[in-house]
């Protein structure tokens, strides 16, 4: 939205947005959909950059590292890295204690790009739906 001129600039195509987010330098937008896609558009033009599909369906979220350098992408298995120049992903991906499911709720990165902060909700193995606990913060060094 236009907030000088008052009008719609860009309206991407698809289904219902669940969260949105910007690149630090403005110039990539990204929505993840109820769909379980995450669409990288172009922010001038509305172009796709780069189209994700698949296990991003719980409330998926994505967030931009400070220099921009990286799209930090929450889903089902838990965080992954995307590398913007290329959108290679990275080989690593930030997940649960491994004492059963966990499904990330938020996330941040801190100012410097190098730790990763997140909580979510564990899922014990093997547990009725009673077993699930109130997620834990998990922090992790970002490997790069």
């Amino acid at each position: 939205w236009d907030l000088a001129k008052d009008r719609m600039i860009l309206e991407p195509a698809g289904s219902k947005v669940t969260s949105v987010a910007w690149s630090p330098n403005d110039r990539v937008i990204t929505t993840a959909t109820s769909h379980r896609a995450i669409r990288f558009l172009e922010a001038e033009t509305g172009k796709e950059l780069k189209l994700l599909f698949g296990d991003y369906e719980n409330g998926a979220q994505v967030q931009f590292s400070p220099d921009g350098a990286w799209a930090i992408v929450s889903g089902d298995k838990g965080i992954e890295l995307w590398k913007t120049d290329g959108w290679t992903r990275a080989d690593a991906l930030y997940g649960g204690p491994g004492t059963g499911i966990w499904v990330p709720a938020s996330f941040d990165v801190a100012g410097d790009g190098r730790t990763l902060i997140a909580g979510g909700t564990l899922i014990a193995k093997d547990a009725p739906a009673s077993g699930r606990l109130s997620g834990p913060v998990l922090f992790w060094k970002i490997r790069r």
